[in-house]
């Protein structure tokens, strides 16, 4: 299957997981993505994004916080 829009793909895979009490999501890696988690840990959105990052492939994606964060 073709994925037409990774960054949607990204972050649903990060809502998925999260909804489903997982502490991590696997995905593919890409530049645009390790940004994308780069602002979200410092947004304090995640925890961390260890694994490969920007070379391609997968990576184990976003670690969720452990609390909530409140709507703004």
């Amino acid at each position: 299957m073709t994925m037409t829009d990774p960054v949607a793909d990204m972050l649903t895979r990060i809502r998925n997981a999260n909804m489903a009490m997982h502490e991590g999501v696997n995905m593919p890696s890409s530049k645009q993505k390790v940004a994308l988690a780069d602002i979200l840990k410092s947004e304090g959105y995640i925890r961390d994004y260890p694994g490969v990052r920007g070379q391609g492939g997968s990576w184990r994606g976003a670690q969720h916080r452990d609390e909530v964060l409140p709507a703004a």
